[in-house]
């Protein structure tokens, strides 16, 4: 018997093989297209809520440097008969300067008034926690470490009087949940100087005053206008909240 026709499988086997062979297929150019116009859709929502999730992020860390600085305001107070920090005596010994110690800064030199000698910390305005994060580093920070005084937190005027090294008593104020003891101040003046000093203007907003209360919330360190833009302040019972627009200068006033 021949083996080749016991087994007549065998033979079909390659054409059994073709038959179930499909031929390879790629995409059409309109599903291409289709599913590009489908990511340019989930693009154009994504985008945006990804934005404003980063924003959100930045002006809360904002309002957590903010509290920390008034916190250390606060026991700053306590150490120092009660009194404010004042504007200081020399640029390196302004508030942020004197209250960077109860931020767990080591302080590297001395001021001294009236018998009255604070520990201070020279490099104060290069920290972060001075600043409104939307504030870019360069901004504030420099090469000998000292930095300067753009954009960081302005204090109340009425607080610190020119040249004192301490401001007025805490007892001073009248209603501390309504007056305002911090706020944003601006990285850049109308003229694109950079707004020094310790002190918040208190009479009008920034771009009318440089050193006015501004809007930090700008993204990518641009600054606006707060008279129709939000701001971050701390007031002096330590609470800390967002502005939308400027409140006025009564804000600022110990005896309201």
């Amino acid at each position: 018997m021949n083996p080749k026709a016991a087994h007549p499988a065998r033979l079909a086997e390659p054409h059994t093989k073709t038959a179930f062979r499909h031929p390879t297929r790629g995409f059409t150019l309109i599903e291409l297209l289709t599913v590009i116009a489908i990511i340019g859709v989930l693009a154009g929502i994504l985008i945006p809520v990804i934005g404003r999730v980063r924003s959100s992020a930045r002006q809360a860390q904002c309002l957590s440097n903010l509290r920390q600085s008034a916190m250390a305001i606060t026991l700053f107070a306590q150490d120092n008969r009660d009194r404010f920090p004042g504007f200081g005596l020399s640029p390196t010994s302004r508030w942020p300067h004197q209250v960077a110690p109860y931020l767990g800064t080591v302080p590297d030199r001395e001021a001294s008034q009236g018998g009255v000698t604070i520990r201070v910390d020279r490099r104060a305005y290069s920290f972060p926690v001075f600043h409104c994060s939307e504030t870019r580093p360069e901004e504030f920070q420099s090469a000998d470490g000292i930095g300067n005084a753009n954009g960081h937190f302005g204090m109340n005027r009425n607080l610190i009087p020119d040249d004192q090294l301490l401001g007025v008593p805490v007892n001073r104020v009248r209603t501390p949940s309504r007056t305002a003891l911090l706020a944003d101040k601006s990285a850049r003046s109308a003229d694109g100087i950079g707004s020094a000093g310790p002190a918040l203007s208190i009479d009008a907003p920034f771009p009318e005053r440089s050193a006015g209360v501004a809007s930090n919330h700008g993204g990518g360190g641009t600054v606006r206008d707060h008279r129709s833009n939000p701001a971050n302040y701390a007031f002096v019972d330590g609470s800390v909240r967002v502005i939308p627009s400027w409140p006025g200068p009564q804000i600022f006033d110990l005896d309201q």
